[in-house]
């Protein structure tokens, strides 16, 4: 078995490698003067290819392979993805690498979720404490490298990607295998919970606070610059949702880790509610920055609700598959529709009446989440 610590280095050195692109990719194409549309087609490019990558390491992690093993070729893959951006900003080349990059770091996370859930009932229920860490990896990644990015330009993103990979392959490589894999296929019988009503009922329920939850994200990036701020004001409003989801994984751990995940998704909904409402009424960046404090609470609960319901659902012959497919569905699959769909209509009508329509949804998810969490 893995320690808690392993876990943690491996998530704060992760976390900090993924956030030098994933974090900055949205102000990199806005910067290079892309429109809300291309903008929205990389992301759901990006997460479409993050579907297909979850899947394939769930059910290579599940039969063939091990977790680690996984990780491991998707880390190297990722080096040559990101590598594109030494020769070229083409945009469609840049969404080569944003395809890439969804198949390979991003659909690393789900394997590392189903790593701590159940490599031992000790990591699984410090699960909140663990993602601490990877809170801290993200805010130190988007101050230190948000900064280098406004003093030497997006060009050294691939040099600060690789650098960090150095010291997270060794990380990886360090840690032992928690399962064995078995010698009988997975069947039908083995799938038949992860093509229930029920699944599929919850997938939906999910798949709408990534809605809400994604549109805020990506369009605050937007705002912030909108409204007269720069990349590394981008870059504090990311790593204040960063430092403050420390304080909402802490009291998660302390006070809320035995909670139902309805509770969890209900309390991220409330969140969205609020921050939909402030994007709405304000016109400053100062209060979008501010609005990192929301993001992270979002975040937290959203993360901890999902990832524990999928849990609660899904087999335990499929364990991995169920994480990476529920994920593939509800993150990724979700978010490149959101990317997409949110994207063109912001183009065409503008990002604050966007959010009118955010209101409505979170409001009927909200109603949703009530009557369940009565049951």
């Amino acid at each position: 078995m893995n320690s808690i610590f392993q876990f943690k280095r491996s998530y704060l050195i992760f976390s900090f490698t993924f956030m030098i692109f994933q974090g900055f990719i949205i102000a990199l194409l806005y910067n290079l003067g892309y429109p809300e549309s291309k903008i929205g087609l990389f992301l759901s490019i990006n997460m479409i290819s993050a579907v297909i990558g979850q899947f394939l390491n769930g059910y290579i992690s599940d039969k063939y392979l091990t977790i680690r093993q996984v990780m491991l070729i998707q880390i190297c893959i990722s080096v040559l993805g990101i590598s594109i951006l030494f020769f070229t900003t083409n945009y469609y080349l840049l969404v080569l690498v944003g395809a890439i990059m969804g198949f390979s770091i991003m659909a690393i996370y789900s394997s590392m979720d189903s790593w701590v859930l159940f490599n031992s009932q000790e990591t699984h229920d410090q699960y909140a404490n663990i993602l601490m860490f990877s809170s801290i990896g993200k805010s130190i990644s988007t101050i230190l490298v948000g900064k280098l990015f406004d003093l030497l330009g997006y060009n050294y993103m691939p040099v600060f990607y690789i650098i960090s990979v150095c010291f997270l392959l060794p990380s990886i490589y360090k840690m032992r295998n928690s399962t064995k894999k078995e010698d009988k296929k997975i069947n039908l019988e083995d799938l038949k919970g992860l093509f229930s009503i029920k699944f599929f009922s919850n997938i939906l329920l999910v798949s709408l606070t990534v809605f809400g939850m994604y549109t805020i994200y990506v369009n605050s990036n937007i705002l912030i610059q909108n409204y007269g701020g720069t990349v590394f004001h981008v870059g504090i409003y990311v790593s204040l949702a960063g430092i403050s989801e420390l304080a909402y994984f802490y009291i998660i751990n302390k006070y809320m880790n035995k909670a139902h995940p309805y509770i969890y998704l209900l309390i991220a909904n409330l969140l969205i509610l609020v921050n939909v409402l402030l994007i709405i009424f304000t016109n400053q960046y100062i209060f979008i920055i501010l609005s990192g404090l929301l993001y992270s609470g979002i975040f937290a609960n959203f993360l901890m609700g999902a990832k524990k319901l999928f849990v609660i659902i899904v087999d335990d012959n499929v364990k991995n598959l169920g994480q990476s497919v529920s994920s593939a569905l509800y993150f990724s699959l979700a978010g490149a529709i959101t990317a997409s769909v949110t994207g063109l209509i912001a183009e065409n009508i503008g990002i604050q009446p966007l959010f009118k329509y955010v209101l409505i949804i979170v409001v009927l998810i909200l109603i949703i989440l009530i009557f369940l969490n009565k049951k």
